[in-house]
């Protein structure tokens, strides 16, 4: 019963100790996403993640105002032209990936893009 109290301690220590490591890799992944979405060195924004108070702040703000920046797409918004998403669209449909209804959709969707 004496050593009840130190396990809890020793529990809680650990438990925010983990916490603190997954916070810490969580800010680094995020910085990273973000400046490679929008065309960064993603090593500079993950070292200001870590290093300055509102770091993660300051490289979502970095990101989000460069040209081009799509929060959802791993590559900066109108990066391919026209024939290059024709020619993959294209591409999709012969792989079987894409029915005749998307496959005319999409088609539709970039052609109208221009």
């Amino acid at each position: 019963m004496k050593y009840v109290v130190p396990v809890i301690f020793v529990g809680f220590f650990v438990v925010t100790f983990g916490m603190g490591i997954w916070s810490t890799v969580a800010r680094n992944r995020a910085a990273r996403r973000m400046a490679t979405r929008a065309g960064l060195n993603p090593q500079d924004a993950a070292a200001t993640a870590m290093y300055a108070p509102a770091g993660l702040d300051a490289t979502y703000l970095v990101a989000a105002t460069r040209p081009g920046y799509a929060a959802g797409s791993a590559a900066p918004a109108g990066s391919k032209s026209v024939e290059d998403r024709l020619r993959e669209l294209d591409h999709l449909k012969a792989e079987g990936l894409l029915s005749a209804d998307e496959y005319a959709a999409q088609h539709k969707a970039i052609v109208s893009s221009v």
